[in-house]
C-alpha cells in the first residue's frame, strides 16, 4: 500500500510540474520580425567600392547572393534587395534568433577612403529608420578595408 502512495505522490507532483512548465512556456512568446525591401547604396570619394549582399538562413544551406558592381565616382549609386526573418523575445532590438538576413559586404578595392551612405526601404518604398536614429547609416572606410553588417543589425525595428 505504501508504494503504491509513494507512486501516486510522485506522479502527482510530476504532473503539477509539467503543467506549470506548460504554463510558463505559453506565456513566452517571441516577436516575429520580418523585412524585406531593398538598400540603397551612394558612393561618396573617388576610390571603388565593391561588395555583395548575401541572405541566408544560419547553418548557410540556403543562400542568395546579390553582387555589388564595382562603383566609382563621386555620386554612383546602386540598390539592391534586402530581407530579414527573426525571433526577439526581449524588446531590447537583437534578435535572440534569424531564419534569414542578408549579411552586407563593403569593400574599399582603391588607395584612398571612401564613405558609403546606406539607405532602406521598405516593399512599398518608404524609407526605413535606421538604429541610433536617422535614415541614413554611414559606412567609412580606409583603403582595402572591408566591413560586413547584417541588415537586422541596423534597421530600428
Amino acid at each position: 500500500m505504501r508504494v503504491r502512495q509513494l507512486l501516486m505522490r510522485t506522479c502527482f507532483i510530476s504532473l503539477l510540474c509539467l503543467a506549470g512548465v506548460a504554463l510558463l512556456a505559453e506565456g513566452v512568446e517571441a516577436k516575429k520580425v520580418v523585412r524585406f525591401g531593398s538598400i540603397e547604396f551612394k558612393v561618396n570619394g573617388g576610390t571603388t567600392l565593391v561588395g555583395m549582399v548575401v541572405t541566408m538562413n544560419p547553418g548557410l544551406e540556403k543562400t542568395i547572393p546579390y553582387q555589388i558592381p564595382p562603383l566609382t565616382g563621386t555620386t554612383a549609386t546602386f540598390t539592391t534587395p534586402f530581407l530579414f526573418d527573426v525571433d526577439d523575445d526581449d524588446d531590447d532590438g537583437k534578435p535572440e534568433r534569424k531564419s534569414l538576413d542578408s549579411l552586407i559586404v563593403l569593400t574599399n578595392s582603391g588607395t584612398g577612403t571612401l564613405t558609403i551612405d546606406l539607405k532602406f526601404y521598405d516593399a512599398q518604398g518608404t524609407l526605413l529608420t535606421v538604429k541610433g536614429g536617422g535614415t541614413v547609416y554611414t559606412v567609412t572606410l580606409d583603403a582595402h578595408e572591408t566591413e560586413t553588417r547584417f541588415a537586422s543589425d541596423l534597421l530600428q525595428w
